[in-house]
């Protein structure tokens, strides 16, 4: 179970790097025609996932729960202070927290509205949550270096495509 803790660390640290780099313009803009969202967006939605586990009421996650147009989309600073917030409570989680059983439900049709429950553990949705926070950041960096942006190296790589390049690197 620490290896959950610590690669949700080390995820959030990206986050938190990148965050702590990243100007209000480029934050902000969405690079048309290529690009829907911002990457403040991006990053409130990641939030939004792990904020969804955290505040998970009477055992259950509602993924659906979302703070669009929060000042988090807009503000990196306002985005670290909630990114912080979530790594400390990472911190604090127990092995036995990872294995608590909890039901998460989630919106699972895009032609009208159908919802999806299904019983899981905290670690394997923090493991989602990591992982879907690693997709995003590919979609984050890829707008960061249209902007000129610089962003650490391997932001946006998967644990496993890293470890793969560290082994055929030799």
């Amino acid at each position: 179970m620490d290896n959950i803790k610590q690669g949700c660390i080390e995820v959030l640290n990206q986050g938190e790097n990148y965050l702590k780099s990243v100007d209000e313009a480029s934050y902000t803009a969405i690079i048309q025609p290529y690009f829907t969202s911002s990457s403040g967006e991006h990053i409130r939605h990641i939030l939004d996932m792990f904020l969804a586990v955290r505040n998970s009421r009477n055992n259950d996650i509602d993924y659906d729960q979302r703070h669009r147009g929060s000042e988090i989309e807009t503000s990196p600073a306002s985005a670290l202070e909630q990114l912080l917030t979530i790594k400390t409570w990472v911190e604090s989680l127990i092995n036995s927290d990872f294995e608590k059983i909890i039901k998460m439900k989630t919106e699972v049709s895009v032609l009208e509205k159908r919802v999806s429950e299904s019983m899981t553990t905290l670690g394997r949705e923090l493991i989602f949550c990591a992982s879907h926070a690693v997709h995003h950041f590919a979609i984050i960096a890829i707008a960061a270096k249209m902007k000129n942006v610089e962003v650490e190296n391997g932001f946006g790589l998967a644990p496993a495509t890293v470890t793969y390049l560290r082994e055929t690197s030799n």
